[in-house]
Order: C-alpha cells, then sequence, then structure tokens
C-alpha cells in the first residue's frame, strides 16, 4: 500500500487524477493530462481568430440546439457540453468590438433564456 502511495506522489502536478467507484465496489482509476487544456485553449484561439459574423453565426447555432435540449429534455446527457461550447462562443462573441449584437437581439436572447427557465421550472414541478 505504501508503495502505491510512493508511486502517486511522484506524478507531476499537471496531471489529473480521478477514482471512479463502480456500484459492484469496483475502482477504476483514470488519469488526464494537460493536452485537455492545451485542447481547449486552441479552441478559443480559433474563436478568436474567426470573424465577428462566423462567431455569431456559431453562436446562434449553439444557443438554439442548447434551448432546444432544455425545452424538449431530449438528449439532455449531452447538455454540458453543448452548454460550455455555446458559452465559449459567446465569451468570443462580447470579445469583438462594436459588440455584433444589437441591443434588441439581446434582449431577444434573454428573453428565451427566461421563458426556458420558467418552463424547464414548470415541468420540474409537475414530475
Amino acid at each position: 500500500m505504501k508503495e502505491k502511495e510512493s508511486e502517486q506522489s511522484n506524478f507531476p502536478t499537471s496531471i489529473r487524477r480521478e477514482t471512479w467507484i463502480r456500484p459492484d465496489g469496483g475502482k477504476r482509476v483514470h488519469r488526464t493530462t494537460q493536452a485537455v487544456h492545451e485542447e481547449e485553449d486552441s479552441e478559443e484561439e480559433d474563436l478568436a481568430s474567426l470573424s465577428s459574423v462566423e462567431v455569431n453565426k456559431r453562436f446562434v447555432i449553439s444557443y438554439l440546439h442548447v434551448h432546444g435540449k432544455l425545452i424538449t429534455r431530449i438528449g439532455m446527457e449531452s447538455f454540458q457540453e453543448a452548454a460550455m461550447q455555446m458559452l465559449k462562443e459567446f465569451r468570443a462573441l462580447l470579445q469583438h468590438s462594436p459588440i455584433p449584437l444589437p441591443s434588441n437581439r439581446l434582449l431577444q436572447l434573454l428573453a428565451l433564456n427566461m421563458f426556458a427557465i420558467e418552463s424547464t421550472q414548470l415541468k420540474g414541478k409537475c414530475q
């Protein structure tokens, strides 16, 4: 046991270790490296290099995709990833100056957000 603990302490700090415990009691250790963060950084750099029109197109598609998942509750297992992608695209969109979203469009997006929150709460209370 002490050998395993000493081996584990030799890992660099950039490696994250996850221990998954199965329902049957078995354990599984996963290690992820810095490569995951590098991919995210390169994706954000790619978004930053795009024109505001292209980022706006991507954001609108992602936004509708995420809200479709929320309202229909279909494909919720991939909701987290889709929402994170949408937020990255929104952040990239806000980096452009002037902001390519007119105030009316931003107001519409906020209204859709409020509707999605309200309709999701109602479905949760009824069930």
